[in-house]
């Protein structure tokens, strides 16, 4: 919505025009929940100082053939791309239908005389082809659209997206701000109106809903009708560190009692069916399948009722499960697949999977089978995942399954942000059965703020993945953090945006690489551009390169240290609060873990290195982590103080935006900058350590002190912007400007270190 803030006016003059339906509008958010769940009062998210409507161009251009609701939102986005662009001369745009030459999702645009034919291998390669021929219209005008025939370089392209849909049925990270600000936009209509329009721009056609146990939220069950929940929940105990890791004391009893939860929407269930039918169906007209994900065994919204609890061994637990999985699959007939975890509050024993699988079978595969029985020839995926799980032994007892059985694997653990060619998934396919599918999940709990893009990288990471042989598709997204709206900001004018919205450009780098790794570097410095279409193309550009240049930062950062799980917050150099917190310098100067076979050695095995007196290695070694961190805070800041010179004093929304997203370079800059003087200061302790050498203590509090500089300034830009925030994963609240107190600690360990052995 934000991107387009002149759509609305585009809409009005269609409306006036002949051709309706031009240039659409985008939707508004609702107002955000009220303060006494220590929630930013905002008003909802609308462009405050739009530029004033400029003179309506001469729109010549007609669509035939939009007959569905893809190709009818193919076609408002080219007749507003025409509408803002001009078209003089009188050209045809026509949707010519299926032609079954061209693979699944591939569409073919050919551009005649004075007209242009797009044709599709399905419904959403015919949308794609007028989401193409929009997109050229918009950058180079009429006269600059071209024949193309482009097939998916990846099928399926989604998103992972925890849903806290209630108090009571929470998901995976419900224990943080951004869960509890979002509860009710899951029941939000014109949030998911946006999330997948936006989606569909992007070229992402799967969406992955996650919650620990979403039934009592989304069915009703005959045999256990009481269990069923009307209207929305949210707690008012706030989060500490005393939740765990595996959300099994996620709700408490507590929680239930009267003053310790407010209903912040009231809705029937029935009503909510009628809400996720809509949901669903909005999603298929954007060409969007929709998947829901579980983790077990969890029965927080049960409460106790018919005897249901969260024991594996259970009867009336199974059953319950049973029945539950089969009234989802009979509810919505357009969802396309249902996930799930063998864990993690199962009895997981080594070497005694079949037990959790047994019970995964008796639920959710029975269930699914029984509602397939009266649906022979819908088609179903069982999204199954590997954690915790082997592939024989689903195998086996997953023989009788009515559907098709998908597995998935985390691509990059919890870090996307760190090498292009991840490892991790190599393993697992190459004992993976001939004909089955692997999902990435393409985690990303690297930062949460800081706006990312570096297009190289993406095309690298997309082009390394498994062809479809192996890969079914891949699913971006988070486990630490909810990607609905954004609250955690302090100007008013950006809270209640989607997250999608305001990290538009990296969606777009993984949905459009996703779909075509062919795009260039210079196609998405065209699309960046017009998207800041009110800034001089000179500064869109600079812009463009500033966070192209930053975003090789966090990279650099998890492949000299690395963490696989989200436990690790590499944009304030934060673990859990119950492992490290902040990490200090006697947690890397022992370092031994790089991220592997990242081509990056560790610092323990540096200090070996340095030692040895060795020459050169194949390695990239930390003091050349810490110089390309040092090259690359400096370039950006060079970049920052450019455009900064040019800012006006006064500003419209889309200039906000466009310094709000420079301010969030310059804080990694300096973040580059902390990282490239604290990892030179651990070279120099630990060099201390080892050769008593009185000078090496020198540098290396030398160096911390300058890391305490950067910091500092770190802490002031992230403070202009962004308001601190309980992470759901890391249980604490990283406040930069709180850290500072643990980054001069670190200066003092230098100075009264004592040699030990390692």
């Amino acid at each position: 919505m934000m991107k387009r803030f002149l759509s609305g006016f585009l809409a009005l003059l269609l409306l006036l025009g002949a051709l309706a339906g031009c240039g659409p509008t985008g939707s508004e958010p609702t107002p955000t929940p009220d303060a006494s769940a220590n929630i930013p009062v905002t008003d909802p998210v609308s462009p405050p100082d739009a530029s004033p409507p400029a003179t309506p161009k001469p729109c010549n251009l007609t669509v035939t053939g939009a007959d569905v609701p893809m190709t009818r939102f193919a076609q408002e986005e080219i007749m507003a791309a025409a509408q803002k662009a001009g078209v003089e001369d009188a050209w045809t745009v026509s949707f010519d239908g299926i032609d079954e030459t061209l693979e699944e999702q591939a569409y073919a645009v050919t551009v005649g005389d004075k007209t242009i034919s797009i044709k599709g291998g399905d419904e959403n390669g015919l949308m794609y082809g007028g989401l193409e021929v929009a997109e050229e219209l918009a950058l180079y005008g009429v006269e600059g659209i071209t024949s193309s025939t482009v097939s998916p370089t990846i099928l399926n392209r989604g998103i992972k997206f925890n849903a806290p849909l209630d108090m009571r049925t929470p998901s995976y990270t419900d224990a943080g701000d951004a869960a509890q600000w979002n509860i009710e936009s899951m029941w939000d209509m014109e949030f998911w109106k946006e999330q997948f329009d936006d989606m569909a721009r992007a070229r992402m056609n799967t969406f992955t809903l996650w919650n620990l146990n979403p039934f009592p939220s989304m069915v009703k069950v005959p045999e256990y009708p009481d269990v069923a929940l009307d209207d929305v929940w949210r707690t008012t105990i706030p989060f500490d560190e005393s939740y765990n890791g595996t959300a099994t004391n996620m709700v408490r009893e507590e929680h239930w009692q009267e003053g310790n939860y407010e209903i912040i929407k009231t809705m029937t269930i029935d009503e909510k069916i009628d809400f996720w039918r809509e949901v669903m169906q909005y999603a298929a007209d954007r060409g969007i399948d929709f998947y829901v994900i579980t983790w077990n065994i969890y029965t927080y919204g049960e409460h106790g009722k018919y005897g249901i609890t969260s024991d594996m061994n259970d009867q009336v637990t199974r059953d319950y499960y049973r029945c539950s999985v089969r009234e989802l699959v009979k509810t919505y007939p357009l969802l396309a697949g249902l996930g799930f975890t063998a864990g993690e509050n199962m009895e997981w024993v080594s070497g005694e999977e079949y037990k959790n699988e047994e019970w995964l079978w008796e639920t959710y595969g029975l269930g699914i089978n029984d509602a397939l029985a009266e649906e022979p020839d819908r088609e179903f995926t069982v999204y199954h995942r590997l954690h915790l799980a082997e592939f024989d032994t689903v195998k086996e007892i997953w023989k009788d399954f009515k559907g098709t059985v998908d597995f998935s694997e985390k691509y990059s653990f919890a870090h996307m942000h760190s090498s292009t060619h991840p490892t991790f998934a190599d393993s697992t396919l190459a004992v993976m059965p001939e004909d089955d599918r692997l999902w990435l999940e393409v985690r990303c709990d690297d930062g949460y703020d800081f706006r990312w893009g570096d297009a190289d990288f993406v095309r690298e990471y997309i082009a390394g993945m498994p062809d479809e042989s192996r890969v079914r598709g891949f699913l971006y997204g988070a486990d630490g953090y909810v990607l609905g709206r954004e609250y955690a900001v302090k100007d008013s004018d950006f809270q209640g945006r989607l997250h999608i919205d305001k990290h538009w450009y990296e969606y777009t780098l993984l949905g459009r690489l996703g779909y075509d790794v062919t795009l260039t570097t210079d196609r998405f410095r065209d699309i960046y551009a017009a998207h800041y279409d009110e800034i001089s193309r000179a500064d869109a550009d600079k812009l463009f390169e500033t966070v192209s240049v930053a975003s090789k930062v966090i990279p650099q950062v998890n492949r000299q240290i690395w963490f696989d799980t989200d436990l690790w917050y590499p944009e304030m150099n934060f673990t859990e609060v119950r492992s490290f917190g902040y990490l200090d310098v006697k947690r890397y100067i022992n370092n031994d873990q790089p991220m592997p076979d990242s081509g990056t050695m560790s610092f323990s095995a540096y200090a070996d290195y340095l030692a040895g007196g060795e020459s050169g290695s194949e390695l990239q070694t930390p003091a050349e982590s810490a110089a390309n961190l040092r090259q690359w805070g400096e370039e950006v800041l060079k970049l920052v103080a450019e455009l900064e010179a040019n800012k006006p004093a006064e500003l419209t929304y889309q200039q906000k935006d466009f310094y709000s997203v420079l301010k969030d370079q310059e804080s990694t800059a300096y973040l580059a900058l902390y990282y490239a003087e604290k990892f030179e200061g651990v070279i120099a302790l630990r060099q201390f350590n080892d050769t008593q050498d009185e000078s090496f203590k020198t540098t290396a509090v030398e160096h911390l002190k300058a890391a305490l500089e950067h910091w500092k300034t770190f802490a002031a830009l992230f403070d202009e912007q962004y308001i601190p925030q309980q992470c759901g994963r890391l249980f604490s609240k990283p406040d930069p400007d709180a850290l500072t107190a643990e980054v001069e600690k670190d200066i003092s360990t230098a100075e009264k270190w004592k040699q030990r052995k390692y």
